[in-house]
């Protein structure tokens, strides 16, 4: 579980962690237990592990999975926020969830994450295969 960052000055200030909501609140928000991050059997339309399993019960076959890796950084007074990044097969495993969390899947529901971040930057990466290099050192 995780607590928001707060935002550089060039995003909307976020809400400082004195005035989120309650525990209960924050975990339907994002889909899972707060104490120990164990995903609820059910879920809102709009928690954020519903938005990017594509369902709101436990267990769903995902339709894209990825890797995810995430640091937070920063202090409680000065800067603060996530590095976060994903690895998956193909940039559609992305756009499905990133297309899921603004509501740009037909179904208008935005990902409740977006109540407690802001994202200030992206970028995809291009990583080839060992067997894409060789046929680029070959051809």
């Amino acid at each position: 579980f995780f607590l928001p960052p707060s935002s550089p000055s060039s995003s909307p200030p976020l809400s400082p962690v004195s005035l989120l909501p309650a525990d209960r609140t924050l975990e339907g928000w994002i889909g899972r237990s707060k104490a120990d991050s164990i995903e609820q059997s059910r879920k809102s339309v709009s928690a954020h592990v519903a938005r990017m399993v594509g369902g709101t019960t436990t267990p769903t076959n995902k339709p894209f999975e990825i890797v995810r890796h995430s640091q937070p950084y920063g202090t409680v007074t000065g800067e603060s926020g996530l590095f976060f990044i994903g690895y998956a097969a193909s940039p559609a495993n992305f756009e499905y969830m990133l297309d899921r969390m603004v509501g740009s899947q037909g179904d208008g529901v935005c990902d409740d994450i977006m109540r407690l971040s802001s994202c200030v930057s992206g970028s995809y990466w291009y990583f080839p295969s060992n067997q894409q290099l060789r046929l680029l050192a070959t051809s």
